[in-house]
C-alpha cells in the first residue's frame, strides 16, 4: 500500500540514509546479543522506521496498515536485540526491550492518528507529495526543554516548519546569529543568555537549515545550554540539571571560612572527588582503542576544567589577585594546566569557563583551529561506544 504513493521513494530513502548512519556509529558491544547496545540500536532502528512511515499516513487505511508495520517491525527489534526472534516469555530479571517497545509502538500509533486528525482537516492543503521530503525532526534536538516550552504558544510550528537560509557577516556573536535566525523565522526573542556573547568568530558564516535545528546547534556549544519557546517567543539560558551529582557553590559556600565556620575556602566535595590525574588513569582501562581513550581524556580534562574555572569565576569577585586564588583553592586540578597569564585573566574575571576549558584541553593534546565543535564530535563518538 505505502510502495504505490509518490512519495514512498524519497521517504524510503531517507529512512536508509539514516538507518545507514545508525550502523556507522554502532560499536562492536552492539554486536552482542542481549547487551545494553544492542538494544539501543535495535529500538533506534525501530523509531527510524516509524518516523518514516509516519509522513506517510494520510487516510485510514494507511493508518491500519501503519500499525500493521510497527507490529511486525517489534517483531524484528526483538530478532536483532535476541538473535532469534520474539521471546514466548521474559524470565524475571533477563535483559528485555519490552518496555521500550511498548512506549514507542503507543507513541508511533498516536502520532499516526494526530497526523490523520490534520490531514483530514486541512482543507486545501497539498497533498503528500508536495511535503518537503526531508524536515526538520524534534526527537533529534538534545538541549531543547520539552517541560519548558509552552504548549499552547503560536511559534512551536515556526521550529519545525521554517527553513532559513542567511549569510551571518564576520565579527559576530552566537546571539548575533540566533538573533537573526529568530527574524527570518519570525519568531519573537524572550530572553537569551549572557554566555552567547562569547566567542566572537573571526570569519562570516552561512546558516542552511530549519530554524529549530539552528537552535539546537547553537545550544549544543554550550555546556548545559537549554532552549525553549514560550508564549513570548525564544528562550536559551543555561541550566544546571537538578539530577546532577556536581554542586557549583554559591559565593557563599566558597567563603565559608570569613564567617566563622570551618573549612579551607574550598567547596566541600573537594575532600571526596578523584583527582584528575587518577581519574586519567582509570580511564585508559575502559577501552581499548587509543582513539576513544584520547578522546575521553580530552572530555575528562575539559569536564574537570570547567568545573573549576565555574568555582573561580565566582571566587574572583572576592579574590581579585591569581596568589589570593591559588591560596584559597590550592587543590583544584585546573592550576596545573594554567600560565601566568591565564591566570591573570582568570583574577580580573575576563573568561567564559567553558570556552576556556576547553581551550586549554587543546593546547595540552597539540589540537588546532578554533572550532568549539570538535568538544561536540568527541562527545558523540564516547556516547556511540557507551563511554559516557
Amino acid at each position: 500500500m505505502f510502495v504505490s504513493l509518490p512519495s514512498f521513494p524519497s521517504i524510503e530513502l531517507w529512512k536508509q540514509d539514516r538507518l545507514n548512519k545508525l550502523a556507522a556509529a554502532a560499536t562492536k558491544e552492539c554486536s552482542h546479543v542481549g547487551s545494553k547496545a544492542c538494544a539501543r540500536v535495535a529500538l533506534s532502528r525501530y523509531n527510524i522506521k516509524a518516523a518514516a512511515f509516519k509522513r506517510l499516513v494520510s487516510t485510514i487505511e494507511l493508518q491500519n496498515a501503519f500499525m500493521m508495520l510497527l507490529d511486525y517491525w517489534e517483531h524484528v527489534a526483538w530478532t536483532e536485540f535476541t538473535g532469534i526472534g520474539t521471546p514466548k516469555e521474559i524470565r524475571s530479571g533477563a535483559p528485555s526491550i519490552a518496555p521500550g517497545l511498548a512506549r514507542r509502538k503507543r507513541w508511533w500509533i498516536r502520532q499516526g492518528y494526530k497526523q490523520l486528525e490534520r490531514r483530514q482537516a486541512e482543507q486545501g492543503q497539498k497533498e503528500l507529495t508536495n511535503l518537503r521530503p526531508r524536515r526538520c525532526d524534534p526527537l533529534l534536538w538534545r538541549n531543547f526543554s520539552y517541560e519548558k516550552t509552552s504548549k499552547t504558544s503560536k511559534f512551536r510550528e515556526l521550529l519545525i516548519y521554517n527553513f532559513v537560509s542567511l549569510s551571518v557577516p564576520a565579527h559576530q556573536t552566537h546571539r548575533d546569529v540566533v538573533e537573526q535566525i529568530a527574524r527570518e523565522s519570525h519568531i519573537p526573542v524572550e530572553s537569551l543568555s549572557d554566555d552567547l556573547n562569547q566567542p566572537v568568530f573571526s570569519r562570516g558564516q552561512a546558516i542552511f537549515g530549519f530554524a529549530g535545528d539552528q537552535f539546537d546547534q547553537i545550544a549544543d556549544d554550550y555546556d548545559n545550554m537549554q532552549w525553549w519557546i514560550s508564549d513570548i517567543g525564544l528562550n536559551m539560558a543555561i541550566v544546571v540539571p537538578a539530577t546532577s551529582d556536581t554542586r557549583i557553590p554559591t559565593l557563599d559556600d566558597l567563603m565559608l571560612d570569613i564567617h566563622g565556620s570551618p573549612g579551607s575556602g574550598g567547596p566541600e566535595s573537594d575532600s571526596a572527588r578523584v583527582p584528575l590525574p587518577a581519574l586519567l588513569r582509570e580511564a585508559e582501562g575502559r577501552t581499548a582503542d587509543p582513539k576513544l581513550r584520547n578522546k575521553l581524556a580530552a572530555v575528562l580534562r575539559y569536564n574537570r576544567y570547567f568545573e573549576d574555572l565555574k568555582m573561580l569565576k565566582t571566587a574572583c569577585k572576592r579574590y581579585q589577585t591569581p596568589a589570593l586564588l591559588e591560596q584559597q583553592f590550592p587543590d583544584l586540578d585546573v592550576w596545573a594546566a594554567l600560565e601566568d597569564a591565564d591566570k591573570a585573566d582568570i583574577a580580573k574575571g575576563n573568561f567564559q569557563p567553558g570556552i576556556f576549558a576547553w581551550a586549554l584541553v587543546k593546547r595540552i593534546i597539540g589540537l588546532r583551529g578554533h572550532h568549539n565543535r570538535t568538544l561536540k564530535n568527541y562527545r558523540n563518538a564516547l556516547r556511540a561506544a557507551g563511554l559516557l
